[in-house]
């Protein structure tokens, strides 16, 4: 339940209450549980767990020399099938506009998105439009 508190004497705020053995208690205002939200959804989302281990493996080898995350919507959205048998999104777009709803943490983590330029370009053997996904301190 959410408590509104408004008055001449108080500053308005909501107050998230639960019902828990016969008792109210306060969870806590209603920005931080949403903050609490966000961060957990993101902790857990199957494409951020993948892109973090991508990233992490990435890294870790020697015989890489772009430090980077580079796929395309299409390949990243089966990675994190592949990864977590969790399919996200309805189509590759739908897969994109979810994660990067995740870039403000992303950010805070130290991990840049570079958005795709040119439609068509070339990496790998692949042709399309290429995410970049590397930690900041990697230039």
């Amino acid at each position: 339940a959410t408590l509104h508190i408004t008055g001449r004497d108080v500053e308005p705020q909501d107050i998230i209450l639960q019902f828990k053995n016969y008792r109210w208690e306060s969870l806590g205002d209603v920005d931080s549980i949403e903050r609490m939200r966000a961060e957990n959804a993101y902790n857990s989302h199957p494409a951020i767990i993948t892109l973090k281990k991508r990233l992490a493996e990435i890294e870790a080898d020697e015989n890489e020399p772009v430090k980077e995350y580079i796929v395309r919507a299409k390949d990243f959205r089966e990675d994190v099938i592949k990864e977590t048998g969790e399919l996200v999104g309805t189509s590759n777009k739908a897969f994109m506009t979810e994660v990067r709803k995740f870039d403000i943490f992303l950010l805070r983590d130290g991990i840049e998105c570079i958005e795709p330029g040119e439609p068509h370009t070339s990496y790998k053997g692949k042709k399309g439009r290429f995410y970049r996904y590397r930690h900041s301190t990697n230039n």
